[in-house]
């Protein structure tokens, strides 16, 4: 398994490659991120050519049992993230030898 990630780490390697401070670079991820939310929240799909599609799935109403107590409940209907990677980012992950 692979290490995770964070958002600070993230913003280090960014500050590095563009000679930025981790301060900037930690601004320009959290506006990056604030602009996804802001267009899924208006029902706009956010397309990164090369990398990827997110967008909101429409998730009907369903019973469930409760694992614990055995009841059912319901779950009502929602919006959930989606994120459907390109294929060129697949390609590229998934090269031979590389995994």
């Amino acid at each position: 398994m692979y290490p995770n990630i964070n958002k600070n780490e993230l913003a280090r390697q960014l500050g590095t490659t563009m000679g930025w401070s981790n301060k900037k670079a930690l601004s320009f991820i959290n506006c990056f991120i604030d602009i996804i939310i802001d267009k899924l929240m208006k029902q706009k799909r956010v397309v990164l050519s090369g990398f990827g599609v997110f967008q909101l799935s429409l998730r009907k109403m369903r019973k469930v049992i409760h694992p614990i107590t055995k009841k059912e409940e319901i779950i009502d209907q929602h919006y959930a993230p989606r994120f459907s990677m390109s294929s060129v980012l697949s390609k590229q992950i998934n090269k031979k030898g590389q995994i």
